[in-house]
């Protein structure tokens, strides 16, 4: 009877050796998925920043490019027309511009020979484009919503637009395009 006594006692302890290995075996495959998880999270973070910062300004240059050809491109400050809609007594809604700081990008394009301007701005957070009849008196938040960013501003030094493009936590991105030779 000691014999048998002895071989279960031992097949206990080869049971619980086998248990803790798998348990082991389970903790390092654990351990590796979740590095494994918060590298890719992180990759995942930065690969969509360079993806947003690439698309705002290809975005930027491809559309100033393809018009510079032709002369069209300019910078001009936003005007917003603000709108008081005064009670229901009858008075009438009163209507007037104001300058503001921001600037936008102009291209100018003839259509069955009407005017018509794309505008690209910065308004509430998103860089936005709005195609219009050059004389259409629009709100800022008419555009359509391009990419996100934390400021867009364009200036013109002579014949030279600069655009700069701030993405936040101290990313500006400087692009320069030449309107005398279209580069």
């Amino acid at each position: 009877m000691n014999g048998a006594r002895e071989r279960t006692e031992r097949h206990n302890v080869d049971v619980l050796a086998a248990l803790l290995l798998l348990c082991a075996f389970a903790v390092c495959i654990l351990s590796v998925l979740m590095a494994g998880t918060k590298t890719y999270r992180s990759l995942t973070v930065r690969d969509r920043a360079v993806f947003e910062r690439t698309v705002r300004s290809l975005y930027v240059s491809t559309k100033i490019s393809q018009a510079l050809h032709r002369g069209v491109v300019s910078v001009e400050n936003i005007i917003v027309t603000d709108r008081t809609y005064h009670t229901a007594d009858g008075d009438a809604a009163e209507e007037a511009d104001r300058m503001l700081s921001d600037t936008c990008i102009r291209i100018d394009e003839e259509i069955g020979g009407v005017l018509y301007a794309t505008r690209i701005y910065y308004y509430d957070g998103w860089i936005r484009e709005l195609f219009s009849r050059a004389d259409y008196r629009y709100s800022p938040q008419d555009g359509e919503k391009i990419s996100e960013a934390a400021s867009f501003l364009a200036s013109e030094d002579g014949r030279i637009l600069k655009v700069v493009i701030d993405e936040g936590l101290e990313n500006e991105e400087f692009l320069y395009f030449s309107l005398e030779d279209g580069t």
